[in-house]
């Protein structure tokens, strides 16, 4: 399911949300619930945010300790705040179920 669904997402990019569409529909059809479906996809987004964020922090140490150079930090951080902040709302806004 996952498979397909990345696939779908890199065929049409336009419309990357329509592969997680379509592993929530393929999880349907298996035999999971439409909630708990769509619920495994959320998650799954939510959780990928989040070690996303974790493995630009581990990116950026690297590339620090391997060049030497910091002139990126700044910049790099501000983004993994920004991703931060978003995985905080996208978290508050499913324990609030409006998903």
């Amino acid at each position: 399911m996952r498979w397909i669904g990345e696939s779908i997402s890199a065929l049409v990019p336009s419309a990357a949300v329509g592969g997680d569409v379509v592993r929530a529909r393929l999880a349907a059809i298996h035999g999971a619930s439409i909630p708990v479906a769509a619920g495994t996809v959320v998650v799954d987004i939510t959780l990928g945010i989040f070690v996303q964020a974790g493995l630009r922090c581990l990116d950026l140490l690297l590339l620090v300790t391997a060049t030497g150079k910091s002139s990126f930090v700044g910049p790099t951080l501000v983004g993994v705040v920004i991703a931060l902040f978003a995985f905080v709302g996208f978290y508050f806004v499913q324990r609030l179920g409006n998903f």
